[in-house]
């Protein structure tokens, strides 16, 4: 028969699969009868080199933001160019399947799923667990158990979100955080497959143009919701880790695999500048990108676009900008990315912990950055890891003859591997731990002491900019005013001065932002890398605030003496050194000006010692030796502020300080254990509230004075 009588026959038009679909199909328009041979399954699509090129274009880009290195401000968008190609990928694999068959294997394509990540996953989490159980703090292992679960049951993202995680901070990361967008793709993976079906139902064994118009209305549909959410949340810790505002970027890559068919017939010379185009998009973002971007939102419109536009001239022509992904080092570490990316972070974090060089952060806890070599090793062996374990782990399990012909024995692998992830994770990190226990001589836990703030969150802000009208403590009907201001530093003599003011029926009103000297001042802050405009705003509502009262009798400034590094001039510019203690001078003397307006008396409560350690961390793993965790008095920070700020002050007669350092520490080198059992520091740098209720009496007989004068 010819085409057009079979056709005819038929009632639908027959086209060359193997065109559009990259099955071996064949069809004749000879007189012997029409043979129709299916080839492997719709899966086993001719290798794309250019696809494996992206890969590594999107590992090397995440491991560099990660590592630290600073052009690549925005590397972070190689996650966004994943979730692309996975979108691609798997869409373009089950909606052939749907196409070619009628439906979808949901345990076949589960099982394949299995093979391909669980069993690298579960080791990476393994590996990572019983490392952290000799580098963590014995403190901090009960968190890194409770992110491995999480990230071992494929919930990480959901998990962090919940936790408020900043993706974007310094501080305190997690080592399975890169976890987060594993689950993503993994939630995509479970539903997907179902919403294909779901739309598909009922639409006819042979009505694939009715099915595929559904599939890309779906598609679309998911994609705008999503995207609209993306734009709204912001920069919300959801909108970061959230399936929900990232599945228009899966779902992008589906709506290309849809669209292949016509991606094919395009102009040769159109898809090679659609290729260049790309990738100019994904390094324009990754280089103009930065922590201060808000993100997902628009701005991944950016890399997804530049994914896509790659992927599509791929489907084209290897020219291009494909043939230089689909070279043989692209291709290489693209095959080995999966294992890099989950490699990379723990050896980069771990590191971090074991021979980092501790930074100063004003106002936040102070973080561990990894020293330029600990980080370009950390890389280097990850690097290492993962060739191996794509080669002795990730292959085998893939290619399993005998995983593949059983899927029962393939799901049966997975509950051991999730069995195993999870209660491995556990008895590791928890079984030693003795965080809950007393140290030597003390009447604290150091796990109480980690979390002794006793701040109301209204008036001690770690975002924002306001100052709430409602932030008065103490008496709130008595004589006495007495104002308590300035940044962490300030907030943690909070509760002492509370508890005077409870004792002398003062009124105690209380205002601190984290990381905001009260001195008048630009920062630069370096965790966020941007200038802190939020400071400048929250301090003038301070001002106002304390304007407002109708007399003030006492204003208590607290800051940490520590912003040498982030003070900038009106130029930008960062000048450090005796230039920037000029210009925290200026701004001390300028704040404590504008408060003496408004009250009797300014006073300037000195930085105490700092022990430049994590306490609590420190004293888990000395519990019968506390005295190993002292330090040395003479530590203190940003001598040089002090110095230029108490000359401009004393020659202004404005120098009123109170210095706690004895109270802190009567002898050198100064305990961290009290003299009745109180764990003096919560931190690197920050008072117990315990502790600072406990000396609450010698701070009140410092003050008093300005109070009678």
């Amino acid at each position: 028969r010819s085409m057009t009588e079979i056709t005819a026959c038929l009632g639908f038009p027959l086209r060359p699969f193997g065109q559009d679909l990259g099955v071996s199909t064949l069809v004749t328009t000879e007189t012997r009868p029409v043979v129709v041979t299916p080839a492997a399954p719709a899966r086993a699509k001719a290798f794309r080199p250019d696809i494996e090129g992206l890969r590594a274009v999107a590992v090397l880009l995440v491991v560099a933001f990660h590592a630290g290195l600073g052009v690549l401000s925005g590397g972070y968008v190689g996650v966004d160019v994943f979730f692309v190609i996975s979108g691609f990928l798997i869409s373009g694999l089950l909606i052939e399947e749907q196409r070619l068959t009628g439906g979808i294997s949901l345990s076949g394509f589960y099982a394949r799923r299995i093979r391909r990540l669980l069993p690298l996953g579960s080791l990476v989490l393994l590996t990572t667990a019983a490392v952290s159980a000799v580098v963590v703090p014995a403190l901090d292992r009960p968190g890194v158990a409770g992110d491995t679960t999480a990230a071992a049951l494929w919930w990480a993202n959901w998990h962090f979100a919940g936790n408020a995680t900043n993706y974007m901070s310094s501080v305190e990361l997690s080592p399975v955080l890169h976890f987060w967008s594993l689950s993503v793709e993994e939630q995509f993976y479970v539903a997907w497959p179902l919403l294909i079906l779901l739309v598909t139902w009922g639409a006819g064994a042979f009505s694939w143009r009715v099915q595929r118009a559904r599939l890309a209305l779906a598609l679309v549909t998911l994609a705008v919701v999503s995207f609209a959410l993306s734009v709204h949340l912001g920069a919300a810790s959801q909108a970061y880790f959230g399936l929900h505002t990232r599945a228009w970027e899966l779902a992008a890559g589906g709506l290309l695999a849809m669209a292949v068919p016509v991606v094919r017939r395009a102009p040769r010379i159109a898809a090679v500048l659609a290729g260049w185009a790309g990738l100019v998009a994904i390094g324009v973002a990754a280089v103009v990108f930065d922590r201060t971007t808000v993100f997902p939102g628009s701005a991944a419109a950016l890399p997804v676009a530049g994914s896509a536009l790659l992927l599509a001239a791929g489907v084209r022509t290897q020219a291009g900008a494909s043939r230089l992904l689909g070279s043989p080092a692209m291709t290489y570490i693209g095959k080995i990315s999966y294992g890099w990316y989950l490699w990379h972070w723990p050896c980069l974090v771990l590191a971090r912990i074991a021979w980092g060089s501790p930074t100063v952060d004003p106002g936040v806890e102070t973080s561990t950055a990894p020293r330029p070599l600990v980080a370009v090793a950390a890389v280097l062996v990850s690097f290492g890891l993962a060739a191996l374990t794509y080669r002795y782990v990730e292959q085998p399990t893939r290619t399993s003859r005998v995983l593949s012909a059983s899927r029962p024995l393939t799901f049966a692998l997975a509950a051991a591997l999730l069995v195993t992830s999870v209660g491995g994770s556990q008895l590791l990190l928890r079984g030693s731990v003795q965080h809950s226990l007393l140290v030597a001589g003390g009447t604290q836990t150091v796990s109480a002491a980690r979390a002794d703030k006793g701040l109301p969150k209204a008036c001690y802000l770690e975002h924002g900019s306001d100052a709430d009208p409602s932030c008065v403590f103490g008496d709130k009907s008595g004589d006495r005013v007495v104002v308590l201001v300035g940044d962490s530093h300030a907030a943690h003599w909070f509760p002492a001065m509370e508890a005077i003011a409870k004792r002398r029926h003062w009124q105690l009103w209380f205002w601190a932002r984290a990381a905001c000297a009260a001195a008048d001042i630009k920062e630069f802050n370096p965790t966020i890398n941007k200038v802190f405009t939020e400071c400048s705003t929250w301090r003038t509502n301070v001002l106002s605030r304390v304007a407002a009262l109708p007399h003030v009798d006492l204003v208590v400034v607290g800051s940490r003496y520590s912003y040498s590094g982030w003070i900038t001039d009106g130029n930008g510019d960062q000048p450090g050194g005796s230039a920037a203690a000029a210009l925290w001078a200026q701004g001390s003397s300028e704040t404590v000006k504008t408060l003496a307006e408004s009250a009797h008396r300014v006073v300037l409560l000195r930085e105490i010692p700092s022990p430049g350690k994590d306490v609590p961390a420190c004293l888990s793993k000395h519990l019968d030796a506390p005295q190993d965790c002292s330090f040395s008095r003479s530590r203190r920070i940003g001598p040089a502020l002090y110095a230029a700020e108490q000359q401009v002050l004393s020659a202004e007669g404005l120098a009123n300080y109170v210095d706690m350092s004895r109270v802190v520490c009567p002898a050198d080198p100064c305990s961290v254990i009290s003299p009745h059992g109180a764990i003096v520091f919560r931190d690197t740098h920050h008072l117990t509230a315990r502790f600072a209720r406990e000396i609450s009496p010698e701070l009140e007989r410092r003050l008093l004075p300005f109070l009678s004068s």
